[in-house]
């Protein structure tokens, strides 16, 4: 009994150690993925590197694949070797997208052949009132709106 007890109290050491040791490591890397698949209307193959955590890739992939492509690599890179990797990795892709994180656009600007900005934003139906559109959200967003409204101060009235 008392050795079962040991084994688990180490796999929550070992668990909360991952979490704390990800929490100090996650600006340091981003996820590239390698997908293979055919072209819409063709029958060509088609190998693209896709970085980054976002939307963006996904619907990427729909657009230019016919099928769901298969995903042949997925690694982290450290973003002091991002751009090494890419120039000496040329020949596992075709084309490389690359959604970065906008303070670290200034790396891969001797490489790339195209770049661009983009805000991203959300339109938020207010029709139904205010409960309406709290009720909605996700249950993150109502929890950092209920910290919000503690944390904030109502505006300063001036009095003549």
């Amino acid at each position: 009994m008392i050795g079962n007890q040991t084994v688990q109290a180490f796999n929550r050491l070992k668990i909360q150690l991952k979490q704390f040791l990800w929490y100090f490591t996650k600006g340091l890397a981003i996820k590239a993925t390698l997908y293979r698949g055919k072209l819409k209307d063709t029958d060509i193959y088609f190998r693209c590197l896709m970085i980054g955590p976002t939307f963006f890739p996904a619907e990427f992939r729909q657009k230019i694949y016919s099928d769901k492509p298969e995903i042949i690599r997925v690694v982290r890179i450290p973003f002091f070797v991002l751009a090494k990797y890419l120039t000496t990795h040329t020949d596992i892709y075709d084309l490389c997208v690359a959604v970065l994180p906008q303070e670290r656009n200034w790396l891969l600007q001797k490489i790339s052949k195209f770049t661009g900005q983009g805000l991203v934003t959300q339109d938020v139906s207010t029709a139904g009132g205010w409960e309406f559109v709290r009720k909605n959200m996700s249950r993150a967003k109502r929890s950092w709106l209920n910290n919000f409204r503690k944390n904030s101060h109502p505006p300063a009235v001036e009095t003549s």
